[in-house]
């Protein structure tokens, strides 16, 4: 726990300047689904997602710790910890990046892109997605859905299982913020 407060640490002097509009979540959830055929669908929900948002540089960054994931399957999750995403060595999934244009400071809804850095797996990649933003009040939703591939961060998948866990690898996410303190 030590190491994840080191990290949101981090990404909070990475983000937020003194006295912005400052959004914070402990809570945000990212799913994943790689079910290439309908024998065993291979998912997973964490719902311990941190993410940061600087409304006036227009940075974001999330920061997901791999463990967290949970499958239905308790081997599933054992495997995908330990053979996959060999969480031990790899324990966050990170992404820092913009948003472009500017949020209106009022209520609001509508699409945004957003593009960064991906880091997971000890690789980083490029990633430009569209996400949805909705802000009423004090409470800022963003929700994301890209589509990645396994090669693209050296996860090797072995041939017993290729034809269960898909190549490409469709992520989701839903980020409920709340104004951060000043």
């Amino acid at each position: 726990m030590k190491v994840f407060s080191l990290f949101l640490l981090c990404f909070g002097l990475f983000i937020l300047p003194l006295k912005a509009q400052q959004w914070q979540t402990k809570t945000g959830e990212l799913f994943f689904e790689a079910t290439d055929t309908s024998i065993e669908p291979v998912r997973a929900k964490n719902s311990k997602v941190a993410a940061l948002v600087n409304l006036e540089s227009r940075k974001i960054a999330v920061l997901a710790k791999v463990r967290d994931f949970q499958f239905r399957v308790g081997l599933m999750q054992e495997h995908f910890n330990e053979n996959y995403l060999e969480s031990d060595r790899f324990p966050f999934m990170r992404f820092e990046g913009v948003f472009e244009g500017e949020m209106p400071l009022k209520d609001f809804e509508g699409l945004i892109y957003v593009e960064g850095t991906l880091k997971l797996h000890g690789v980083s990649q490029p990633l430009r997605t569209q996400t949805r933003w909705t802000r009423s009040g004090n409470q800022l939703e963003m929700k994301v859905f890209f589509t990645t591939r396994t090669a693209d961060f050296g996860i090797k998948i072995p041939k017993v299982v290729i034809k269960k866990i898909a190549e490409e690898v469709e992520i989701s996410g839903t980020f409920l913020f709340d104004l951060a303190s000043e």
